[in-house]
């Protein structure tokens, strides 16, 4: 549901805005934030790749920062 709508935010809007929902969610990690943000870029990664390849890596290094700390739940570190 979250991935369908951001994927109309991409489409529709800029994606700056998106770019921005990725940044909140993966800023201060949770398990749930994490896990939505992954959820996000399956449905919208290639699109974002397209148009913002250097910002989306961004968020890319943030995820592995947060996977090298080690604080996630072990289901959200496999998906």
């Amino acid at each position: 549901m979250y991935a369908v709508l951001l994927n109309l935010i991409i489409l529709q809007a800029h994606e700056i805005l998106a770019l921005e929902i990725l940044t909140l969610l993966v800023e201060n990690p949770t398990d749930d934030s994490v896990e939505v943000a992954i959820a996000f870029l399956k449905e919208c990664g290639d699109k974002l790749t397209e148009v913002s390849s250097k910002a989306l890596h961004s968020i890319f290094e943030m995820l592995r920062n947060i996977l090298h700390e080690g604080k996630l739940d072990k289901r959200v570190r496999h998906l």
